[in-house]
């Protein structure tokens, strides 16, 4: 058995894209035909084939706003992930500007206790205290 190719995969994965933007857009035709037909059908059949050619329109312009709208938010969210280095490595790392750190991080920061603590020292465990 042979691997894909990235340049397989691109296509396959587009071919799949445009599918589902096909079977959306049947999906509002129809949707909208059926719909169109029922009001239509008020005028008898002849009404009831013109609501139906009217409402199949009327689903397919819906299916493809929404299409539209949905790729709008798509480029909208890979633009806030660009700037934010999510699939670049940068999310998590220093800004440029940053000072380098000095020494090491306390020891309470490394769960070793605070700086404070000794044999004699009172633990602040308990109930909390009532307010004044």
């Amino acid at each position: 058995m042979t691997e894909k190719t990235p340049a397989q995969y691109e296509a396959e994965l587009r071919g799949s894209v445009k599918a589902e933007a096909h079977a959306k857009e049947a999906l509002g035709v129809g949707a909208g035909a059926l719909s169109g037909a029922g009001l239509g059908a008020v005028g008898g059949p002849v009404g009831a084939v013109v609501g139906a050619v009217a409402g199949g329109v009327a689903g397919a312009l819906a299916a493809l706003a929404l299409e539209a709208s949905s790729e709008g938010e798509a480029a909208h969210e890979q633009k806030l992930d660009d700037e934010i280095g999510v699939e670049d490595g940068g999310l998590g790392t220093a800004s440029p500007g940053q000072p380098p750190q000095r020494g090491t991080y306390s020891s309470a920061a490394v769960g070793a206790g605070t700086a404070t603590e000794s044999d004699d020292s009172e633990l602040a465990e308990g109930p909390i205290p009532p307010s004044v």
